[in-house]
């Protein structure tokens, strides 16, 4: 007997948010998020992303015992923008059971059709920024960065099974800091700072308000409508959720590792480099705890690796080595709280630029996830 619930409740919620520690939270290297990093997501008014459409959060109870989840929705913004009447579903977990898989995809079709969208993708970020983002391929026996997925193999074979379609590929790349900085490049940054004006400096969190209109001026720059259409699935954050993003990665970011970069006083690029906290959260059920607060108070400087979120530079600035200068910097500062290892994700096939720079300095793609497409049944 499977039911499907639509958790619109806090106590429901908390079931939504608990399954996967449910699932897989033993054996595995899955390392469970803390809930309160997740919670505002999961309400609608709160979420940047689903707050102009609809958003849905369904629970599936095979006998009576939560077995699966998933959370779907549209965003009008993305809908008027591209001109596509597309949905997204996202935090898609699910026992080794296809019926419990094929019970929660049913009824989110049914529930896009009565929207009247036409086609679906995902697993994408459940609140539009870069968290959590495709389905595990490859990697599945190295634990999670923090804020990205992990999920058994058999979660790819119940996708195609449905008849879902892979329409991206997305990668992480580890770096590791033993190798240096490589030489040719540090070179290259001197001198395009002298050629080009280049100067990079830390985001202030004392002046968020200042910070955040640099960065969208840095989005807008980057993210063209002709590059927003080729992806497809993506709509670069307006204000609102820049800030939304600042405020759920306050207290973990590490001011050094987040960076700006200008020409000629210009805002040109920016680096989003976060400690991954993964390695403090490891064996714990995701409740708010004593024990949480204890290591994240007093065990935050042991952290030894770091995630980067975020990298782009803006259209007008590429070649200008604005790239080569801001990953120069994060691994200074990384060398400087000895960080000795990075990874740089998600990054999808499409983003050469992205990828490429972190291959460049020594990352090798070592996990590796998949976006799926779907039509929603007439």
């Amino acid at each position: 007997m499977i039911d499907i619930i639509q958790t619109d409740t806090k106590k429901l919620r908390k079931v939504f948010l608990n399954l996967p520690n449910t699932l897989f939270g033993r054996n595995t290297p899955f390392i469970m998020t803390p809930f309160i990093l997740v919670r505002d997501t999961l309400i609608k008014a709160k979420n940047p992303y689903f707050s102009s459409g609809e958003m849905v959060l369904l629970v599936a109870f095979r006998n009576g015992i939560p077995a699966g989840r998933i959370l779907i929705g549209y965003s009008n913004n993305f809908i008027k923008t591209l001109n596509k009447r597309e949905g997204v579903f996202s935090l898609f977990d699910f026992e080794e059971n296809y019926e419990v898989f094929k019970a929660l995809a049913d009824r989110a079709d049914e529930i896009f059709k009565g929207w009247n969208i036409s086609l679906i993708r995902g697993p994408l970020p459940p609140d539009g920024e870069d968290n959590f983002r495709g389905a595990l391929t490859d990697g599945f026996n190295e634990p999670p960065y923090f804020l990205t997925s992990w999920n058994p193999p058999y979660y790819n074979d119940f996708y195609e099974k449905y008849g879902f379609i892979r329409y991206n590929t997305l990668y992480a790349l580890r770096l590791k800091q033993d190798r240096g900085f490589p030489e040719r490049f540090t070179r290259l940054a001197e001198k395009t700072r002298d050629r080009f004006g280049v100067t990079i400096r830390p985001f202030d969190f004392k002046k968020v308000d200042r910070e955040i209109k640099i960065i969208k001026k840095i989005v807008d720059d980057t993210f063209t409508p002709e590059l927003v259409e080729n992806w497809g699935d993506f709509l670069p954050p307006d204000e609102e959720g820049i800030r939304f993003l600042v405020k759920s990665l306050k207290a973990f970011a590490e001011p050094g590792l987040v960076l700006l970069g200008f020409v000629k006083g210009e805002p040109a690029g920016l680096v989003v480099g976060i400690p991954d906290f993964n390695q403090l959260f490891k064996g714990l059920n995701g409740n708010l705890s004593l024990k949480l607060l204890y290591r994240f108070i007093f065990k935050k400087k042991t952290i030894n690796k770091a995630r980067i979120l975020i990298f782009g530079v803006s259209q007008k600035h590429r070649n200008k080595g604005v790239d080569i200068n801001l990953m120069y910097e994060l691994y200074k500062k990384s060398f400087e709280l000895n960080i000795s290892e990075m990874e740089g994700s998600t990054i999808g096939e499409t983003n050469y630029p992205m990828w490429k720079a972190v291959e460049h300095i020594g990352g090798r793609i070592y996990k590796e996830y998949r976006f799926y497409k779907l039509k929603v049944q007439s």
